[in-house]
């Protein structure tokens, strides 16, 4: 969902009280949301995002997961210009009431040369 810019299914993964870590900084939910709805709005984009090695670990009493893996990121702007990155990411998942939600997301990028 995250590749194809479709927000409304990319966003239901989230808890509404999930904490948003990415380089030196912290985001609500709500910013990050408004960002991605502005940046679509605006003609800019998700043009490729390749996610490899993935590796999840279940806690003990499955409630818990922890998600981790590297990738290839393409961003488009709301001036037409793409970026590329490699990241690291780790998503913390909890089950909530019978579905798993993203509560916890720390990410780290850096340009691709």
């Amino acid at each position: 969902t995250y590749a194809e810019n479709d927000l409304d299914a990319y966003f239901s993964f989230y808890a509404e009280d999930a904490t948003l870590m990415g380089g030196s900084s912290r985001m609500a939910l709500a910013d990050y949301r408004k960002m991605w709805n502005e940046l679509i709005a605006g003609g800019g984009g998700v043009e490729k995002n390749e996610i490899t090695d993935i590796q999840v670990r279940v806690m003990p009493g499955g409630e818990v997961a922890i998600v981790t893996y590297f990738g290839e990121f393409h961003l488009r702007s709301t001036e037409g210009e793409v970026s590329k990155e490699t990241t690291s990411e780790t998503d913390v998942w909890q089950k909530r009431d019978g579905a798993w939600k993203i509560v916890s997301l720390h990410y780290t990028s850096s340009p691709m040369e």
